[in-house]
């Protein structure tokens, strides 16, 4: 199995937002299998940034800092099963009724289980992701 910093530069060479709920899968599975930390969020993302053909990234953005909070809330949560039904209902819904990203989907679904400590069910999850 390659390191998730690894998988991190394979990702990174893509360049395209769309590939981000690809690496929170990747991260949640490492951290599952205990490979990474939260603390290694910021790390992670900066390889993932680095490896798209940047070589200087500006950390001290607010955008830059807000990515790896996001990416720390999926780290934290260790549910890559999670992510995989957030990906489903995320499909369920048509482009009008979804309020964000896949991956921002899975960020807020990380963020309630590691907030309220329980997985969100299938109506919080729809809650989650549909536009109110």
């Amino acid at each position: 199995m390659p390191s998730i910093h690894k998988v991190a530069t394979d990702i990174g060479q893509y360049r395209d937002v769309s590939i981000m709920p690809q690496l929170a899968v990747a991260a949640a599975t490492a951290a599952k299998r205990g490979e990474i930390q939260a603390e290694q969020a910021n790390e992670l993302f900066h390889t993932y940034k680095t490896k798209g053909g940047k070589v200087w990234v500006d950390t001290e953005t607010t955008s830059y800092r807000v990515q790896c909070s996001k990416l720390r809330q999926i780290i934290k949560a260790k549910d890559p099963a999670l992510l995989d039904e957030v990906t489903k209902v995320y499909q369920t819904l048509g482009p009008s009724e979804r309020k964000g990203s896949l991956y921002d989907a899975m960020v807020e679904a990380s963020r309630f289980l590691v907030t309220r400590g329980t997985r969100p069910g299938a109506r919080n999850l729809r809650q989650l992701i549909k536009k109110k």
